[in-house]
This record gives structure tokens, sequence and C-alpha cells, in this order.
């Protein structure tokens, strides 16, 4: 089974009681109504890739898919990962990973690659704690598929009136981080047929 690292992030949530039945089913099928704030988090991450062309100078923005960023914003990014001690030119950006755990073949892509250090942008609209970060499994898949010593998550956290608030968090791989997915993985795969038929009778299910 060929599976995506937000889709056993989703179960993860599950587990913990934070997410549906249908919530994971959805992720697994490619179900999600993608949000506007999604579109905007989206656009962001493409001007954070690769931000060459995207820049109005006249207008002092950087402009994507019919959104617009100031570029103090996108200034406060980058020092945050000078901060976080990347160096952007010399970083690999949207690696796509995969890695097997038993039956379950794990898919994903980091949007940030620094020697052994890993980072992923989030784009929030509330603030976000260190708890709220660090019992991912984001995190925890994507350090052990690239033998990652550090996973940094860069958090925007934007409002309605074009503010933002950047900070990060990092976290490192615990010894047993292999075999704790390992187990995520085998629940997953044991629990799948339940979850669908927990839908089934709601009548969830397409």
């Amino acid at each position: 089974m060929k599976v995506n690292v937000t889709t056993m992030e989703v179960f993860r949530r599950y587990l913990d009681g934070e997410a549906s039945e249908e919530d994971v089913l959805a992720s697994l099928e490619g179900r999600v109504v993608e949000t506007e704030y999604m579109r905007i988090g989206t656009a962001l991450h493409k001007i954070f890739a690769e931000p060459e062309g995207k820049l109005d100078l006249e207008a002092c923005v950087f402009r994507v898919d019919n959104y617009a960023f100031d570029t103090d914003l996108i200034q406060k990014i980058n020092w945050e990962l000078v901060e976080m001690g990347f160096k952007r030119w010399l970083m690999a950006f949207e690696v796509p990973v995969e890695k097997r755990y038993n039956d379950t073949l794990v898919i994903g892509r980091v949007d940030g690659l620094y020697g052994d250090w890993l980072m992923d942008l989030k784009v929030t609209w509330k603030p976000k704690r260190y708890e709220d970060y660090y019992y991912s499994a984001q995190w925890r898949f994507y350090t052990d598929m690239l033998q990652a010593k550090r996973f940094f998550y860069l958090v925007v956290e934007l409002n309605d009136k074009q503010g933002a608030s950047v900070y990060s968090y990092d976290f490192e791989p615990s010894k047993t981080l292999t075999k704790e997915l390992e187990a995520l993985c085998r629940d997953f795969q044991i629990m799948l047929p339940r979850i669908k038929k927990v839908v089934e009778q709601k009548g969830g299910a397409k």
C-alpha cells in the first residue's frame, strides 16, 4: 500500500481523537476540499521555494497564482531561515522522499533540505505551540526517511490584515524512531478496514 505522509499525520491525529474516520479516508483517497486558506498557503510555498520571477518591484510584493505577499513578509521568512542556521543558496527545495515500512510505502515531499537538516514551511492563521508540532508524524517520517539530525518547522502566522508573525520550532529524532513509525504504519493497515466500515455506515463513503 502507498500512503502519503499527510495521510499518516491525519491517522495519527485520529488516534489522538483530533480527526474523524471521514478525515482519514478523505485524505487517503485525495478528496480533501481545498480552502482559500490552503490556496494562500500553497502560493506562499511556491514563492519560498522559487522566488525568481515573482517579484513586482513597483508594488513591492511577490505575486503568484493571483496572490500577493509583501516583500517585508518574505524578508521575515528569509531572516528566520538564517536564524535557524540554514544557508538558502545551499538548500534543495521540494525534495521527494519515500520509504517502505513493512507493507506500507510512505511517500512525501520535504520543503527544504540543508545537509542533514530538514525544514517545513507552515502557514497558519492561529497561534501554534511547540506541542502542536512536536507530536506530528510528518517531521518524524521525513527525519527517518532521510536520516536527518534535526528538523525545523518555519511557521508563518498570518492574519486577515496581511500582518504576520514568523517563528520556528526544531526537533531531533529518537533512537527508536523507525520502530515507532513501523508500529504506526502497522496500526494503519490493521485499522483501515474498520475506518472504511464506519464511514460506510455513516453514509459518507463515495
